[in-house]
């Protein structure tokens, strides 16, 4: 009876994790193609999945742990949106649509959300509560925000064209951590459970680098020259942070995976693919709530069964 229910329990919890691979898992990339304005899905290996959503020259991306995407959107003129989607690619919600140029979006613990205006100089943050303003620099200076990260402890990180800017978690202080010119992004990567700061620069075309940093704003390395591929650096993306050695360069050439454990690069997502023209930023889609819902249902039901057979 027993190896019965084993058996039937391994069956079931087989059909239920079958049922619950969702069309958005968690390997799958979202591109923000700025030439082709859209947001472009593609698989784990880089392989054209389909079009995620339409959207007027998006300038950034990113993905939070509940689904939702969140995208700047260039209108012309100095004028932007910041949108969010859910993760079947419907909009959801308007966050602003007078920003600059949105560099850079991310969402803390609270669930509020922050964008960087580039061309206004300025890390914009709307609350659950609809409120919003603009994060107080102090005695900091802020010139063309643009990427963004959050450590362990919420504390809030900007790259900017000079440094990265660390707000604490309560957003009223902020220190100048790290130095450097032309920074476009910036991670949080925790190698060994170990915290620490990467960034990217562009200085050009052709140049361009991945640096690292201590939590504390120390220099640590990696120093990476990415030898102009891709051209125009735009971000840098760090799927695994636990294991930074891996990471992706968005720029004029597409999507580059870079390796530095052995030195190796090569194109995962190539101009062209899929439609993708200039693209400007990269992240992940987590699997859909609904999904995890039926997995849940499955085991329940299994366990429910088992109760039934015991009784």
């Amino acid at each position: 009876m027993m190896r019965r229910m084993r058996f039937l329990a391994m069956a079931l919890f087989g059909a239920a994790a079958c049922m619950t691979v969702p069309a958005s898992a968690a390997s799958d990339y979202l591109v923000a193609s700025y030439g082709s304005d859209q947001i472009l899905r593609y698989a784990s290996d880089g392989s054209f999945v389909g079009v995620f959503a339409g959207v007027t020259h998006p300038s950034t991306i990113h993905g939070d742990s509940a689904g939702n995407v969140y995208v700047g959107s260039y209108l012309g003129n100095g004028s932007s949106q910041l949108l969010r989607y859910n993760s079947a690619g419907s909009l959801t919600k308007t966050y602003t649509s007078s920003s600059g140029w949105i560099g850079g979006v991310i969402v803390d613990a609270s669930g509020t959300v922050y964008a960087t205006d580039n061309q206004n100089n300025r890390v914009m943050w709307f609350a659950p509560d609809n409120t919003s303003g603009n994060l107080s620099p102090g005695a900091q200076s802020i010139n063309t925000p643009m990427g963004m990260a959050l450590d362990s402890q919420d504390r809030l990180y900007v790259a900017t064209d000079g440094h990265v800017l660390r707000w604490d978690a309560s957003r009223s202080n902020v220190i100048n951590i790290v130095d450097n010119p032309r920074l476009n992004s910036v991670a949080i990567v925790n190698p060994g459970g170990n915290e620490g700061i990467w960034a990217a620069r562009s200085d050009g075309q052709t140049v361009g680098y991945v640096l690292g940093w201590d939590i504390n704003g120390s220099w640590t390395g990696p120093y990476v020259e990415t030898q102009g591929v891709p051209q125009w650096l735009n971000t840098m993306y760090i799927p695994d942070t636990s294991n930074p050695s891996n990471f992706l360069l968005v720029g004029s050439t597409g999507i580059i995976s870079y390796d530095i454990s052995n030195l190796t690069k090569s194109t995962l997502i190539a101009i062209g693919s899929g439609g993708l023209s200039s693209p400007y930023g990269i992240t992940q889609l987590v699997p859909e709530p609904a999904s995890l819902l039926v997995l849940a249902g499955g085991l329940m039901g299994l366990a429910g069964m088992i109760r039934k057979r015991r009784a």
